[in-house]
């Protein structure tokens, strides 16, 4: 016997309800601070004690804090487009699914390019988490990886409700 479907009125929205309330406000908030922090070098800045930033303490002959800005300026832009998605969900705008894949996809994009680019400038920096226990090349492919699945697992459900998003 075949199963009958919900209309659409009565489609549970539950995981539409806790990414337009809650995730993508944090993955905004997330990205506004990162952004910031980039972009005004506190990690490699002087910290509030006169004490040097966290970069330039375990590595004080870092002499490229422009990745860092760089890194900053896209977070912010991710900021401003992570709210962007957000109202277009809410909005059920026709478009808006396809928009935060495209979102997920650029954070993981960030991530990986960010992680690379500071291997590249900074080599020791691989050796020195090494050697404390962390790679953190490992939790960048992990959390990449749960970060994919997740997107995939958002696709699917939207494509479940494409119905919805009309306008």
């Amino acid at each position: 016997m075949a199963e009958k479907l919900a209309p659409l009125g009565q489609k549970k929205m539950n995981w539409h309800i806790v990414l337009i309330y809650f995730i993508l406000w944090l993955i905004a908030f997330m990205d506004l601070f990162n952004g910031l922090v980039g972009v005004f070098g506190i990690q490699v800045g002087p910290t509030a004690d006169g004490g040097m930033g966290f970069a330039l303490h375990v590595y004080p002959d870092m002499a490229h804090p422009q990745i860092f800005i760089l890194d900053g300026v896209f977070m912010l832009a991710m900021c401003m487009y992570a709210v962007f998605v957000r109202f277009q969900l809410a909005g059920f705008k026709r478009r808006a699914p396809m928009y935060l894949m495209v979102l997920f996809i650029l954070n993981v994009v960030e991530s990986v390019a960010y992680t690379a680019a500071l291997y590249a400038i900074v080599p020791e920096m691989v050796a020195a988490h090494t050697a404390q226990g962390n790679n953190p090349l490992v939790s960048t492919a992990v959390i990449a990886a749960l970060a994919l699945v997740t997107a995939g697992c958002t696709w699917i459900y939207y494509q479940r409700r494409k119905e919805m998003f009309t306008k």
